[in-house]
């Protein structure tokens, strides 16, 4: 392999394409994977906007108009490999575990042992917390005593509870809070894993002594103060939760006063909507929390982020305002204040529905501002075309911010709540400056019931683990959108499951956006905007960023096939001219020949 003398020590085996916007860096062994990231992260790499360090690779993220392929490949095979033992000394967390779990049985089998001898070798080793992943608090541990191996599920359960204690592969850990997973589960415990309300809201930090402790009558008592504080805290956030709408609706009173007298300033206060309904689901949404990844924290943020743009262009707003992300449709607004909205989305969904003059509805053309007055309200229709349309107001919505954002995360449980029925959403001051005119966008048309909808992807990193005939068969037919979609990801079925040409299991590692992950079962997941850091099953191919936008308007039912098209140019070469065409070898390929490069679940 050509480079690789020239390599710095610790540098990776391979290099392989992750879509048009990541490489996937692969090592060794795990020490290897720490080592290097500790060296790629205080380097701080041009371009280089997230690492994500797993079992034994790093997910490097990047942004393509700062930095030339030629210029990261360089850079990221100069960089040595910290040495001397870069992880932290942590502390012991002593974890107490009900060993009721519903894999108890199967995970001993595949061991060899019985169920005791399982459980006897859980509790009497001792893990070592390696890296975070997968979800807010979720951190993966390996055995420092005996390690032993663990298959995933070869389906992914749908829901696993929180506090599950779990095995996969090499290593242990604990899911934070419900989620899809594809773990074995041994055992739960009470143990909050992730707390916003701490100083440091992982209860387990990379370095940490783990150790779990069997417990039977103490667990009870456990869970049931545990479940008690959890009631408390609910009846914290609900009185809280009255007193901000109690403040909201004083707040628009006295704005629907002010509204009635001709003022230059009608705008420039703060305000509310009110929601009348709110259909199947309704979110804020904005551009979400890149930067995070490190700490199992996703960036979210809307499903379809170019009409998040759209919307928000078209009143004058920062394209990344907070906005409100309709899926389905159904919801009904009631307006509070005298401001400007605006709608993209399904054309015919979204109606305005004047005070005066009700019964003479008014369609909101995307790509449009319409002003609006207190008492008017807004009707957003079931969609006849899509699945998400975004709502957004002049100056955005206002909702606390946590990580720099206040998109809500459905995976990760960050952010606002659903709103609900009741509830009144705050506006934030308009910008100082923002052209309100109509926007003309070459948004793509959104897909309908009846039709196959193409998604341009690009093969790897992991498409060599397949079939020639698996990636022809992956290409080749079509795939029905099944019912388990939503915004972390869509499950596929087609007729010919993927056979792959690798069936052990893959060391979890980091995944992006867009990545079409595929379990066991030969079924693709793909993932959307609140996908878990990592994942365990691997990924055929990763959606364009505009086959991502697409896939965000997938409902149930509708077929998809999939065009393999080469990964896009990354930056300019450094004469000035874009990279061309499917890179070279030496330039991360996309295929298993040569060397150098939903599910949803854990």
């Amino acid at each position: 392999m050509s480079g690789q003398n020239s390599a710095a020590a610790g540098a990776p085996q391979r290099i392989l394409p992750c879509g048009e916007t990541a490489l996937l860096l692969e090592y060794v062994d795990l020490p290897a994977a720490l080592a290097h990231y500790e060296a790629l992260a205080a380097a701080q790499l041009p371009g280089v906007l997230e690492l994500v360090p797993a079992a034994r690779t790093v997910l490097v993220l990047f942004d393509p108009g700062s930095t030339t392929l030629q210029a990261l490949l360089a850079a990221i095979r100069g960089t040595a490999a910290a040495t001397g033992g870069t992880q932290r000394e942590g502390r012991e967390v002593v974890l107490d575990v009900v060993y009721d779990g519903a894999d108890l049985r199967e995970a001993a089998a595949a061991t060899g042992c019985s169920v005791a001898e399982l459980v006897r070798w859980h509790e009497q080793s001792e893990w070592r917390a390696a890296f975070a992943g997968f979800a807010p608090g979720f951190v993966y541990c390996i055995n420092t005593t005996q390690p032993w191996q663990f298959p995933r599920r070869d389906t992914p359960r749908p829901r696993i509870p929180a506090g599950a204690v779990a095995v996969a592969g090499e290593f242990g850990a604990v899911y934070p809070r419900q989620s899809p997973g594809g773990w074995q589960l041994l055992g739960t415990t009470t143990a909050e894993l992730w707390d916003t309300g701490r100083e440091q809201p992982a209860l387990l930090q990379p370095g940490d002594r783990v150790r779990y402790r069997a417990v039977r009558a103490a667990i009870v008592a456990g869970a049931a103060a545990a479940q008690t504080r959890r009631a408390s805290g609910q009846r914290a956030e609900q009185a809280e939760r009255a007193e901000m709408q109690r403040a909201a609706a004083e707040q628009a009173e006295i704005q629907a006063v002010a509204a009635t007298q001709a003022s230059a300033t009608e705008t420039a206060a703060q305000g509310v909507f009110e929601v009348v309904r709110p259909g199947l689901q309704l979110l804020l949404q904005d551009a979400g929390r890149p930067g995070y990844r490190g700490l199992g924290v996703g960036a979210a943020g809307a499903a379809d982020l170019p009409r998040l743009r759209a919307a928000n262009q078209a009143v004058g707003n920062d394209p990344h305002a907070l906005a409100l992300e309709v899926t389905v449709g159904g919801a009904l607004l009631r307006v509070k204040v005298r401001t400007l909205v605006s709608w993209a989305g399904d054309d015919t969904a979204a109606m305005l529905l004047r005070h005066d003059t009700p019964a003479t509805p008014e369609r909101l053309a995307p790509g449009r501002a319409y002003t609006v007055e207190p008492g008017d309200e807004l009707e957003i229709a079931v969609f006849t075309a899509g699945l998400r349309g975004y709502l957004a107001v002049r100056g955005g919505f206002r909702a606390a911010r946590l990580l720099g954002s206040a998109a809500t995360d459905t995976l990760a449980g960050l952010g606002p709540a659903p709103l609900q029925a009741g509830d009144f959403v705050a506006v934030a001051d308009p910008p100082a400056a923002g052209i309100v005119a109509p926007v003309k966008s070459a948004l793509p048309e959104l897909p309908r019931a009846g039709e196959t909808v193409v998604l341009q992807a690009v093969l790897g990193p992991r498409d060599d683990w397949f079939t020639a005939a698996a990636i022809a068969d992956f290409a080749a037919q079509s795939w029905e959108v099944t019912a388990a979609a939503d915004r972390v990801g869509v499950r596929l079925r087609g007729k010919t499951a993927l056979e792959r040409r690798l069936v052990q299991e893959l060391p979890s590692e980091g995944v992006v956006a867009g990545a079409i992950q595929v379990p066991a079962d030969g079924q693709p997941v793909v993932f959307l905007a609140d996908h878990p850091v990592t994942g365990g099953y691997p990924v055929v191919a990763v959606l364009t960023p505009a086959g991502l936008a697409l896939a965000a308007q997938l409902a149930p039912g509708m077929r998809v096939r999939f065009e393999l098209v080469p990964a896009a140019a990354v930056g300019a070469s450094e004469s000035g001219a874009g990279v061309p065409g499917r890179i070279a070898q030496e330039q991360v390929p996309n295929t298993a020949a040569t060397e150098l490069g939903a599910e949803v679940t854990q």
